[in-house]
């Protein structure tokens, strides 16, 4: 299997993985194949990679920690929270239900074992990202949380509080999140309160007074420069400096209304670069070590002018996974083979660009 970028996708190719719009209903199944009339929908999902079939690398898995569907599930339960309460009036019990049941499928993906990554690609449009990008940040959390040994019923609380990180956008000014210049002193000061607003939102809701924290917490910074209460270190909720790291990422990679998405390897840099600055350098280092800067199924080129695709990423080794070289002297390779940036005769072999 082989990812390639939405804006390269071309009629034929067979999809390996469902693909889903900006509401989290089904646009394209696992194995059907692209045609002329629904290639435009591709690009309205909002998605920026697909995975399809091809023969080079037909024995690479391109696995997701938790499957497509189940992410679209949350994001259709996060649309129907949306839709289910006033704005002035907070969310009960009731309307947690389909948050809960969803959070709750997730975390048992991650039992008995995690097996593959979460699927952290980011968002190529503005409308929807505000349903999308909770659901991306709860499975990078959740995987975070499971590497540090957190028991099942700790990782429920950590979706819960990922999921329903930001429903106090409800009480912000119309406009301020979609500007796409610098926002002034007095929308700043608004936008520094939604963690606030969002706990009053759920005061009612029957959440566990930790999971509230971490809402509360999630914009705070290590080095006490974050908001709303300028906490640092470990003061601010465990949770929260999970939520941290996922919230901020996938932010990265996405479309902006200020800015274009970064690549992956250049937000994987951030995380790395401010590690015990924004960021939990116990949670950083792991977040680096876990989700890989080159994943299985990218295309990549090579140094020495060689084209591949990577069939193992070598989880371990940042940025030296095997590549699959198919393409060598600008001519396909016969019989594709494995390179493995890892060993020692391969040292000089470096990843110039990725080729999606």
């Amino acid at each position: 299997m082989r990812r390639v970028s939405v804006a390269n996708a071309k009629v034929g190719m067979v999809l390996r993985r469902p693909v889903f719009d900006i509401r989290g209903y089904p646009v394209f199944e696992d194995g059907e194949k692209i045609t002329a009339d629904k290639l435009p929908l591709l690009a309205r999902t909002g998605a920026s990679e697909i995975v399809i079939d091809d023969p080079r690398v037909d024995d690479v898995p391109v696995g997701t920690l938790f499957p497509a569907y189940l992410e679209a599930k949350a994001v259709q339960a996060l649309h129907v929270l949306n839709a289910g309460a006033g704005m002035g009036d907070g969310f009960s019990p009731a309307h947690l239900v389909g948050v809960r049941a969803a959070v709750n499928a997730m975390v048992q993906c991650l039992f008995p074992e995690a097996i593959g990554e979460p699927d952290l690609s980011g968002a190529t449009v503005l409308e929807g990202y505000d349903y999308i990008h909770p659901v991306k940040v709860t499975a990078a959390s959740l995987m975070i949380g499971r590497m540090v040994g957190m028991e099942e019923h700790d990782l429920v609380k950590l979706g819960l509080a990922s999921m329903l990180e930001n429903v106090g956008y409800h009480q912000l000014p119309p406009g301020i999140l979609e500007k796409p210049g610098p926002l002034t002193e007095e929308e700043r000061a608004y936008l520094e309160q939604h963690p606030v607003y969002s706990v009053e939102m759920l005061k009612n809701s029957s959440l566990d007074p930790e999971v509230l924290e971490a809402i509360l917490h999630h914009h705070e910074q290590w080095s006490g420069r974050g908001y709303p209460g300028k906490l640092k270190g470990e003061q601010i909720n465990r949770f929260a400096r999970v939520i941290a790291l996922g919230d901020a990422f996938h932010a990265l990679v996405s479309k902006r209304p200020h800015r274009g998405p970064m690549k992956r390897h250049e937000a994987l840099e951030f995380a790395s670069a401010f590690s015990g600055d924004l960021f939990d350098p116990e949670f950083s280092a792991l977040f680096a070590r876990r989700l890989p800067i080159y994943p299985a199924g990218i295309g990549v080129r090579l140094s020495g002018g060689e084209i591949g695709i990577v069939s193992n990423p070598n989880l371990g080794h940042i940025a030296r996974p095997v590549v699959r070289v198919c393409v060598e002297n600008g001519r396909p390779v016969k019989e594709p083979y494995d390179l493995d940036l890892s060993e020692v005769q391969h040292m000089t072999k470096l990843i110039v660009e990725v080729v999606l």
